[in-house]
């Protein structure tokens, strides 16, 4: 009855998600403090690289992410050979920079148009961190024994993290995986730092 009980308080409070059965308490517990922990942090820098795939495009693009509460500026280099476009914004709006040239749209928009693959960028910066978004449903959740998150569904996208290392911010994923039907993509992080105000 317990067991339950903490399983509901999680749903709740975190985007009414749920847990696949077969968690014990402890693994259960260790989730919600290590999410709990990853969230209290809202301004960091990420280096990866993004391996996609579709059946209109693949390739790979280097990401230099900084996130500053709502507000976001990644640098993108590699997609067919373009170098160094600058997008930012939030999660309504974004702009592009490129070659002395801007435009502005919807940031889930102007990423698609850039890497060929339909993600919302709000959830990307949740799925960097190894957690799902609080403003979208998740599903189907397995944790590793020590809390982190193994796999989980969230937006269409069949997600599995792998290789947490330690971080400024606590234990995140080196590499993620995420599947959307025949859309697929491969991120590995290399660097995490804080950002300096």
């Amino acid at each position: 009855m317990r067991k339950i009980a903490v399983i509901s308080i999680i749903t709740i409070l975190y985007g009414c998600g749920t847990i696949t059965p077969g968690h014990d308490t402890t693994q259960t517990s260790n989730w919600k403090i290590h999410q709990a922990s990853i969230f209290s942090h809202n301004r960091w820098q990420a280096v990866a690289k993004m391996s996609v795939q579709s059946p209109q495009y693949s390739g790979s693009v280097r990401l230099d992410w900084k996130q500053l509460d709502e507000n976001f500026s990644i640098i993108l280099a590699g997609p067919l050979g373009l170098q160094n476009i600058l997008m930012t914004g939030d999660s309504d709006e974004a702009v592009i920079h490129y070659k002395g040239k801007s435009k502005v749209g919807s940031p889930n928009l102007l990423i698609k148009e850039i890497i060929g693959i339909p993600l919302q960028i709000s959830a990307l910066a949740y799925w960097l961190r190894g957690i799902p978004s609080p403003n979208l449903i998740q599903t189907n959740l397995l944790i590793h024994p020590e809390g982190q998150a193994h796999k989980f569904e969230q937006a269409g996208w069949s997600l599995e993290f792998d290789k947490y290392k330690p971080t400024p911010f606590g234990s995140m994923p080196k590499k993620i995986l995420g599947s959307n039907k025949e859309r697929s993509f491969k991120l590995i992080i290399s660097q995490w730092s804080k950002i300096k105000i």
